[in-house]
């Protein structure tokens, strides 16, 4: 029997399938609880996608040997191809008991999380395996992450290319995400001071340099034509310099002090502020690459919550960001008042700091001489987003501008309803069902808006972190650029190369 058994071995071994699997068929079929021959028909089968054999042959070494490690590792397998979540998720915690801290069981976690569409839990688990990693398997550990979070993997990317990121205080809050997503791929440099010649050392080490906002940090540095040139390659050899623009630089007119001309990329935010860029025709950016990477949010810091619809009940409207003259606070307050009319129990929730006197004093004026009393609530700055909005119904946005609103997309990925003013430029951000710019349009949205499920996942396709990080990576790494392709929504008439799903039915269209 023992040279049955290492005959359908072999023949595994050499990936010959169904031979080995008649192999193994014929020793069971002598020794029906030979624990090898067991082991070695189950893999057979799973390779073969026979699972619910390889399952049989699994749980039978199990019953004969209930800590028989690889059989229940192979087990867990079976089950996460099957799509048995609640099964494999109960054998993956018997499994994991006393290895919470070892990098190799970790790791298989994560695989099987990745397997079962759990990508949460399963960056999670990477996340806990790199901590522990032994013996060189960063490495591998990292490629894993990678291929969880949609990214291209570390090991694949030829080089490491050190990149210096220049922003001056108070002004680092987008950064930190996309340089700690960068770290697998480039040796990064952060430097956050008000001090220039802070940032001229930091640039001299640099392949690549980010200047984070068009302002007079960024004119002061790009004026420093010298700085960015390689002294030991020669003349004619600079470093790449990536210049990212939000709004008010635009709008205030910085831009038009800026030298471009030492730059190889700009970045905007969104189509809308790349398209007011271009009309103010900046001979210096003339021949630069332009890039629109929009800003995205790590939509597994925000748990989606299904809300049911409340058009004449107890529901919350919340507000997120900072109380100022680009949000149109009054506009805000103004539309409230208009859905609170014929709604007695609907409240405002503002989450946000003021940063204007005027409507410290005004609003609550305002507050009060409507009628409104205790119905509006404001918080301050609140550090837990997430859990803030748990209770609310749907978010209110007033803005006069917004690059995308950071808080509107925390708030859909959570399960809010939008009620997002038609600002210029929402168009190209927002599909137009999310949208208003009366307050007939208002009660309609209020009443009958977009399923928070279609939101979550649209926040999830186009404005992830992931996207915006691997749109970086495209940049940063020549050979694998990318540009960010419009929304595919609210632009038919466009001229532009959308990229569009392919329908789930039908003849795709011309």
């Amino acid at each position: 029997m023992l040279q049955a058994l290492l005959g359908a071995e072999s023949l595994a071994k050499d990936k010959k399938w169904e031979e080995s699997y008649r192999a193994f068929n014929m020793v069971l079929l002598a020794e029906p609880e030979n624990i090898r021959g067991l082991m070695g028909f189950g893999v057979v089968c799973f390779e073969t996608r026979k699972l619910d054999e390889a399952l049989e042959a699994f749980s039978t070494i199990l019953r004969l040997k209930p800590h028989h490690v690889e059989a229940l590792r192979s087990q867990i397998l079976v089950l996460a191809a099957s799509k048995m979540e609640d099964e494999c998720l109960k054998a993956l915690a018997a499994y994991m008991v006393g290895r919470d801290e070892e990098d190799t069981a970790l790791a298989f976690a994560a695989q099987t999380y990745k397997e079962l569409g759990r990508l949460d839990d399963a960056a999670r688990m990477i996340d806990q395996a790199l901590i522990h990693a032994k013996f060189g398997r960063e490495v591998k550990y990292r490629d894993i992450r990678a291929e969880i979070t949609g990214l291209p993997k570390p090991s694949a990317v030829r080089g490491r290319v050190n990149i210096c990121c220049c922003c001056a205080p108070g002004m680092d809050g987008f950064i930190y995400d996309i340089i700690r997503m960068l770290e697998p791929y480039c040796r990064t440099v952060t430097c956050v001071s008000a001090r220039p010649e802070d940032h001229f050392r930091a640039v001299e080490g640099a392949d690549f340099v980010w200047l984070e906002w068009g302002n007079q940090l960024t004119q002061l540095i790009l004026s420093q034509k010298n700085l960015f040139r390689f002294r030991d390659m020669g003349r004619g050899r600079y470093r790449q310099v990536a210049v990212r623009l939000h709004s008010y630089e635009i709008y205030d007119g910085l831009v038009e002090k800026i030298d471009f001309s030492m730059a190889s990329d700009i970045v905007f935010v969104s189509t809308f502020m790349k398209e007011l860029f271009l009309n103010k025709n900046i001979a210096s950016a003339a021949n630069r690459r332009l890039h629109v990477i929009r800003n995205g949010i790590d939509v597994k810091r925000f748990s989606f919550v299904p809300r049911e619809p409340k058009p004449g009940g107890e529901a919350k409207i919340a507000f997120l960001g900072f109380i100022s003259y680009k949000k149109d606070p009054m506009l805000m307050l103004h539309a409230f008042s208009h859905l609170a009319k014929t709604r007695p129990d609907l409240t405002l929730h503002v989450a946000g700091t003021f940063q204007d006197k005027r409507y410290e004093i005004g609003m609550p004026h305002f507050i009060e001489a409507a009628g409104l009393g205790d119905r509006v609530k404001f918080y301050g700055h609140i550090s837990d987003a997430d859990r803030w909005l748990a209770d609310k119904d749907y978010i209110l946005c007033s803005s006069l501008n917004e690059s995308q609103g950071v808080g509107l997309l925390e708030a859909m990925s959570r399960g809010c309803r939008p009620l997002i003013y038609n600002f210029p430029g929402a168009m190209d951000l927002y599909p137009a069902e999310y949208l208003w710019t009366t307050f007939d349009d208002l009660d309609r949205l209020f009443e009958s808006g977009p399923d928070p499920a279609d939101c979550s996942a649209m926040v999830a396709e186009y404005y992830s972190k992931t996207r915006e990080v691997r749109s970086w990576l495209g940049i940063i790494l020549n050979e694998l650029r990318m540009q960010e392709q419009p929304l595919p929504f609210n632009r038919p008439d466009s001229d532009e190369n959308v990229v569009c799903p392919t329908p789930p039915f039908g003849t795709p269209l011309a």
